[in-house]
């Protein structure tokens, strides 16, 4: 999957209000001034296999769209998400997804198509091209969790949504990856050291290097719920869905299994990866550079394992990745 970039293009912005006063610098603009790129990779794709599609498409009545909107997804890399989110408007209204990504645009408009007029343009998260109040709702999904700012994100959707406008989106809690794994009863040689190590290390990961997986900076998990107050915006809401990822479900096809466990060792593989510059930190927390190396040999032998001839079926392997809706107004009066 192509490697998706957000940042903000240099052009002649609509005229709005500062998100902090003359004078200042606003704490999270100086957070997102630095370079940054963003690895989709990393994230679980519950739109892609029919259990958690299921899971995700009964949820997303929480996003609170309805027929005759015109909306827009802000984030919407290849529409991933946008055929699911879109469901919500009935076959009445309009659908415009933007991003930064070209070539994920080119797959968006490639693939997508809705029973409402739907395009994709190029814009990015900080800088929308939009009139002020151009729009009944704005949506995203998985974009404001892994931003360096969602605050500042936040403020420019709320700049191009009418007065009791809608912003929804989908996070996850990927900045201090804590999700939960269940690894299955089965025994393959080092399982045992494996089951000592990983928790010990996962969870020093989680405390002090937040999600290498992902390169996210340093944050905390439901930022976002905060961010929306923080921008000004009302009537909020907050809901919730696992998605659960299991190969043995006998609603799993054999390519769906195949596909999830390459793509989860791939995310795993990439922890240690930014795992590499981090053992002075790690050792803070009692983990050793010998253990972290340990880990990644018994990974990549654990996901051998488990990719073996009729292996992908039978184990009882559950990864479950919670999901979280939030929903907020613009208020009526500004």
């Amino acid at each position: 999957m192509p490697k998706k970039t957000i940042s903000r293009p240099a052009r002649t912005r609509v005229a709005r209000a500062p998100a902090s006063a003359p004078g200042t610098t606003n704490s999270a603009d100086q957070a997102d001034a630095r370079p940054w790129k963003f690895r989709p990779e990393g994230l679980g794709n519950a739109a892609r296999y029919s259990t958690t599609r299921e899971t995700m498409a009964a949820a997303l009545v929480n996003l609170r769209l309805a027929p005759g909107m015109r909306v827009l997804e802000v984030g919407c890399g290849s529409g991933g998400y946008t055929r699911m989110m879109a469901a919500g408007l009935q076959g009445k209204g309009e659908w415009l997804g933007v991003d930064h990504d070209d070539a994920l645009l080119a797959q968006a408009r490639q693939s997508v198509t809705l029973d409402v007029p739907v395009r994709f343009e190029k814009a990015g998260a900080f800088d929308l091209p939009f009139p002020d109040a151009s729009f009944d709702a704005v949506v995203s999904a998985f974009v404001l969790c892994v931003l360096p700012s969602p605050l500042k994100a936040l403020r420019e959707m709320a700049r191009v949504v009418k007065p009791s406008g809608l912003i929804s989106s989908l996070s996850c809690f990927c900045k201090t990856g804590g999700l939960p794994l269940f690894h299955g009863a089965e025994s393959w040689p080092g399982s045992e050291r494996y089951a000592e190590l990983e928790p010990r290390v996962r969870a020093a990961f989680r405390q002090l290097v937040r999600n290498p997986g992902l390169g996210l900076p340093n944050g905390k998990d439901l930022d976002v719920w905060a961010d929306y107050a923080r921008a000004g915006l009302v009537d909020l809401r907050i809901s919730g869905l696992l998605p659960v990822y299991a190969t043995a479900d006998a609603r799993w096809s054999d390519e769906e299994a195949v596909d999830w466990l390459q793509r989860r060792e791939r995310v795993e593989l990439q922890l240690f990866e930014r795992l590499a510059g981090d053992h002075t930190r790690l050792e803070q927390a009692r983990v050793t550079k010998q253990e972290v190396d340990d880990l990644l040999t018994l990974t990549k032998r654990r996901f051998s394992h488990l990719s073996s001839p009729g292996m992908a079926r039978r184990t009882m392997t559950v990864f479950a990745d919670p999901h979280i809706i939030i929903s907020g107004r613009v208020p009526a009066t500004q």
